[in-house]
């Protein structure tokens, strides 16, 4: 598919975060996105809580490296976002200054300097130590090319409430910000067969490394229906493209 095709192009960056370094995090982000954006995409997806690490205890051990809203990595992004005229897409550990309640986080940064928010529904174990239950909606907007989009975050692949807004909202992209384990397989059949029903191209930007012995798995993927339109090839930082069609590859099962 040639540039010039109503296709979007986009870009999963996959990256081992430093726990407990944001500011070194932030650096090396913007490095990788800055890769992305030598490529003219018009989407970017950063990993789930990519400046603070995943694996935290409690909530006073996540604490110091939560932020709000209007923190310094949400102006960060939004900044690089207007900028270079691109959508930028990130995970962080959010601390909302009214309740002071903890999130697992996302932000959708626009060109235009609007940003839509996100907190994640399905929590996963690792979360449950010091994160509440997300209470917002599933972001969406709208490509260039007039596709649908939107926004969930790890776990949130996994619940049924989420497959079945991607088919009701003909839902054709999906940022995926992930801190996807290592179960000891290709995550990419099964991320595949949890998007069967719909018509969604997944943009998973998920970490690889460890933390506390938990393994990450990397595979950091643009995935429409079985086909893959981009990879990561190895277990390191790295930015993967691919240009997905406006119309859906076919789901077809195998065996």
């Amino acid at each position: 598919m040639t540039r010039e095709s109503p296709g979007s192009l986009v870009a999963a960056v996959q990256y081992e975060p430093q726990r407990g370094k944001p500011d070194s995090n932030r650096n090396r982000l913007l490095f990788l996105l800055r890769q992305a954006i030598m490529a003219e995409v018009e989407l970017i997806v950063l990993p789930e809580m990519c400046t603070s690490g995943y694996i935290f205890p409690d909530r006073e051990s996540i604490l110091p490296y939560c932020e709000g809203r209007d923190g310094r990595t949400v102006r960060l992004f939004s900044s690089e976002a207007r900028k270079w005229s691109v959508t930028v897409c990130f995970g962080w550990p959010e601390l909302d200054k009214e309740t002071g309640k903890l999130y697992n986080s996302a932000a959708v940064c626009f060109p235009n300097g609007e940003i839509q928010f996100y907190r994640k529904k399905l929590l996963f174990e690792a979360d449950e130590t010091w994160a509440d239950i997300g209470d917002t909606p599933y972001p969406v907007w709208t490509a260039k090319n007039g596709s649908r989009c939107c926004l969930g975050i790890c776990m949130d692949l996994n619940d049924d409430r989420f497959i079945q807004f991607l088919i009701e909202e003909k839902i054709r992209i999906i940022a995926f910000p992930t801190n996807w384990l290592d179960q000891g397989f290709k995550v990419w059949n099964y991320w595949a067969w949890r998007l069967r029903d719909t018509h969604s191209c997944l943009v998973a930007a998920n970490r690889y490394g460890e933390e506390d012995e938990t393994p990450f798995c990397g595979d950091s993927a643009v995935l429409d229906g079985r086909t893959l339109l981009g990879w990561a090839e190895e277990d390191n930082d790295q930015v993967v493209l691919a240009r997905i069609p406006v119309e859906p590859t076919p789901f077809v099962e195998v065996g």
